[in-house]
């Protein structure tokens, strides 16, 4: 088989997102182990940027430095897409991966200039979106050789509404990570992620609230930003709280966190695939969450996550919490058995899945 060509689009290549890790680890993997020619087109970049994830030195970046007034110029945005399709076409590029809606949108209206294969990936939950863009997107979709959701409940989704070219591939973790110590012996319970709606966390103060008198020496830790921040830290001092809920801003060393601390809890009122779930029990850290599909697909096989019923409820979310932080056998148990399911998710076989689908989408073109 020749030597694929293939080029994803993204919007920042040196953002620290959960798209940007994923682009990066699987960019890199597919050039060093497979030997592809993998270049990531980032719109709205320029080389002086700081970098963010590690591509490697076998995939070429592209930033092409679009401000971010013509980026919000659909008109704009649309004559730089058709300019990426039309010198894709020139490289003779075999395969072009999206992996936001906007860009995809674009890419499905100029598809005419692009004679390769076009993969849209979606990496937001369902729920997330309005009905107008839900609508935007059975359209758009439908006109890629491949869409790639992140699990089976997604798929169902988007099959229901007619579309045959669904394919589930969800995220990797890199590695299982070998740290010195045994870990997990802080009294803490960890909380990552964007200070948004979407995230849940005003929902997770408020399950603290419940239990507030019966935590002992047990603390909850938030770390991340967003357009929340301010009414979280005012939720917190309302229900006085500061001396069991710390907001810890942002950190670098997520891994070291999780490994360090006894559990994670996922509060989220939706969820594509938080990666983060994989990357706590890659740690061996057990994690409490609300019944999501997702959470319920990955757990169907090894029972290791702590499902809450119903979704939202704060109440039987602080109940969860309770029962888990009094029961040390369970959390040494939940520990274990942990790694068996962050296992199905490296990066060699979620790789391989990539592979299988390229190599389908080559023949099928022959």
């Amino acid at each position: 088989m020749k030597k694929l060509k293939i080029t994803y689009i993204i919007n920042r290549a040196t953002q620290v997102g959960g798209i940007e890790r994923v682009v990066s680890m699987l960019s890199s993997y597919f050039a060093e182990q497979y030997g592809y020619d993998m270049t990531v087109v980032s719109l709205e970049t320029e080389e002086t940027d700081d970098k963010g994830f590690d591509y490697g030195n076998k995939v070429k970046i592209e930033h092409l430095g679009y401000s971010t007034d013509e980026y919000a110029n659909r008109r704009l945005l649309n004559q730089r897409v058709c300019k990426i399709l039309e010198n894709e076409e020139k490289k003779k590029t075999d395969i072009i991966i999206t992996c936001h809606g906007n860009i995809a949108d674009l890419v499905a209206l100029n598809k005419r200039l692009f004679s390769g294969k076009v993969i849209f990936t979606e990496h937001a939950s369902w729920e997330y979106y309005t009905k107008a863009r839900k609508i935007a997107q059975i359209l758009c979709y439908r006109r890629a050789e491949r869409l790639v959701v992140l699990s089976e409940s997604a798929a169902k989704i988007y099959r229901r509404y007619g579309l045959k070219n669904v394919r589930v591939i969800p995220n990797a973790i890199r590695e299982i990570p070998k740290f010195k110590d045994s870990g997990h012996e802080k009294h803490e319970l960890l909380a990552i992620g964007r200070l948004e709606e979407v995230k849940g966390f005003d929902n997770l103060v408020c399950a603290v609230d419940t239990i507030k008198n019966r935590l002992d020496d047990w603390r909850i830790v938030i770390y991340g930003t967003g357009s929340k921040e301010e009414e979280l830290k005012a939720q917190i001092k309302s229900f006085g709280l500061e001396d069991s809920v710390k907001m810890a801003g942002t950190t670098n060393e997520v891994l070291k966190k999780l490994h360090k601390a006894s559990g994670y809890l996922l509060s989220s009122r939706n969820e594509a695939f938080p990666m983060v779930v994989m990357e706590s029990l890659s740690c061996g850290t057990p994690v409490i969450a609300y019944s999501l599909p997702v959470i319920e697909e990955m757990n169907k096989k090894y029972k290791v996550i702590i499902s809450v019923e119903p979704r939202d409820d704060y109440r039987a979310f602080g109940e969860a919490i309770l029962r888990f932080i009094g029961d040390e056998k369970l959390r040494k148990n939940l520990s274990e058995q942990s790694l068996g399911l962050a296992n199905d998710y490296l990066l060699p076989k979620i790789a391989e899945k990539w592979k299988a689908l390229f190599e389908e989408l080559l023949e099928v073109g022959q």
